[in-house]
């Protein structure tokens, strides 16, 4: 596959999630949150609570998709390992662990108000773990793309 090939499907896919996550915050979580305090009227605190963790989610899932297309855009100039990439991979990795700081504090609190619902918390679990995994992903990806940036400036030294 041709770099501006990738470049391509890998923005495709970036425009992608970005639909996906709007419509998951716009419109799949807020009827989730009224759904679930409607059952329960006492546990009502749940919806502006879920609304302020959702949007709070949001922002650091946005820089995190800009800074990918910035790399996709790199990629297509044939400048997949470089310096510039890997510290955008290390603030992609930044943003996962504030959202996991964030789902993580979300389950505090749904703990410290005596409000354990289960779908909630089960979503919670299940954004938390997924959060983590990608921050590491992105380390390990930021890593590599590092050591491959400083392999390609000493070959290009060589010659």
């Amino acid at each position: 596959m041709k770099q501006g090939e990738l470049s391509t499907w890998l923005k495709t896919v970036i425009i992608f999630l970005a639909v996906i996550i709007c419509v998951t915050v716009v419109y799949i979580g807020p009827n989730i949150l009224e759904w679930r305090s409607s059952l329960n009227p006492e546990l009502a605190y749940i919806y502006p609570l879920g609304m302020v963790t959702l949007i709070s989610v949001l922002i650091p899932i946005i820089i995190a998709l800009v800074f990918s297309w910035i790399i996709c855009c790199e990629i297509k100039k044939n400048n997949s390992f470089s310096m510039k990439n890997s510290n955008l991979l290390k603030y992609i990795a930044i943003c996962a662990i504030i959202d996991s700081v964030i789902f993580f504090i979300s389950i505090l609190t749904m703990f410290l108000f005596k409000s354990v619902d289960l779908t909630i918390l089960v979503i919670n679990f299940i954004l938390l773990f997924s959060s983590i995994f990608a921050a590491v992903l992105m380390a390990v990806l930021s890593h590599l793309t590092e050591k491959a940036a400083q392999l390609k400036a000493e070959n290009d030294l060589t010659i």
